[in-house]
């Protein structure tokens, strides 16, 4: 037997209105996953600059900064976590509100697949996404055995997902044993999603899945 784990993390590019916090607080904040990179856009003169830390953000002081560009669009770097700083150097246009602090989460399924025994346990591997997408409105998780004739003892494959619809479980034909029909767990959006298998191989050298069992949960 082996143990199979797999975690893909999908960064996002996110597009955003550059001049959208001149007096509006609201959009001089952004959340963003661990990976993600900003896309800054624009129209007319204006240019992106890191800041060196808070204090300079919050005084528009540009001691220290990294520019970015003037040019629209600009893209950052793929972001690490913590919080990131960015103003425009421009007149007065850092202190009319063109600033942005983005705060960067972790992934949330970073070591999802490694922190919990779930083998053979549906209701545990529930909770456990449950727990992960505290908050979440929609949590979707699917359990697929794999059929006992072909793996010895019966496997697991499992998705997790934050947002309803990221978990599916495509059919793949294939020549397998007894002619059997494959059918995968995949999620569609990693930072969304994940896919932990615990199985083994079968006599032909392949993982065969069949769904047996799919969990929705709601939370309130």
């Amino acid at each position: 037997m082996f143990l199979f784990l797999c975690t893909l993390v999908l960064a996002e590019e996110v597009t955003f209105d550059w001049v959208s916090g001149f007096g509006n607080p609201a959009n001089q904040v952004l959340t963003v996953n661990e990976g993600d990179t900003i896309k800054f856009d624009w129209s007319s003169s204006h240019n992106v600059q890191q800041m060196a830390d808070s204090a300079k953000f919050t005084g528009c002081d540009f001691a220290g900064a990294t520019m970015l560009g003037d040019t629209s669009p600009v893209t950052s770097d793929a972001l690490t976590v913590g919080t990131h700083y960015y103003a425009c150097s421009v007149g007065s246009h850092c202190a009319s509100g063109q600033k942005l602090a983005v705060t960067v989460n972790s992934a949330p399924f970073d070591g999802f697949c490694d922190s919990i025994d779930w083998r053979g346990d549906g209701a545990t591997m529930d909770y456990a996404c449950a727990l992960t997408c505290d908050g979440v409105d929609d949590v979707a998780s699917f359990t697929a055995y794999f059929p006992s004739y072909t793996v010895t003892p019966t496997a697991y494959s499992y998705c997790c997902a934050c947002e309803f619809g990221k978990c599916s479980y495509p059919r793949v034909p294939e020549d397998l044993l007894y002619s059997a029909e494959v059918i995968t767990v995949q999620c569609s959006d990693a930072l969304s999603c994940v896919v932990c298998t615990d199985g083994n191989e079968s006599s032909s050298g392949k993982l065969v899945a069949f769904v047996a069992m799919v969990s929705t949960l709601w939370l309130f």
